[in-house]
């Protein structure tokens, strides 16, 4: 089948993606289990020969932040403490972007596992 441009074949390759997600994914799964170390090693030389780009696409993947906005979340302090933002923290369940947290509250919450109820009890143990 022929297309009149690259747009119309991506389009039609979404609509088939979508439609035969499950196949897809088993099939994807069984070449990457098949070409493992052949894609590590890829995505490795890939990392190496332009870390700054790797390090945006994981951004804009894993939060749909652009570099600028993710560095300038990082510049403010702390949501928690006050102290230097180190890590981006985020809701688990939605992937919402909530804040900048230094490490020890980051893990904090992380040890807490996001629930507000174990951290209001355990301020009120504290107090």
């Amino acid at each position: 089948m022929a297309y009149k441009d690259h747009k119309d074949h991506l389009a039609y390759c979404r609509k088939y993606d979508s439609e035969h997600h499950e196949e897809k994914l088993v099939r994807d799964r069984a070449y990457y289990a098949k070409n493992r170390a052949r894609i590590s090693a890829y995505k490795i030389a890939q990392y190496k020969a332009s870390p700054e780009v790797s390090k945006v696409r994981a951004i804009k993947s894993r939060y749909g932040l652009s570099l600028d906005e993710y560095e300038t979340i990082l510049e403010k302090p702390c949501a928690i403490c006050g102290d230097k933002a180190t890590h981006l923290d985020h809701n688990h369940e939605t992937g919402r972007v909530r804040g900048g947290l230094c490490g020890s509250c980051n893990l904090g919450l992380g040890l807490f596992k996001d629930n507000p109820d174990s951290l209001i009890t355990a301020a009120g143990y504290v107090l």
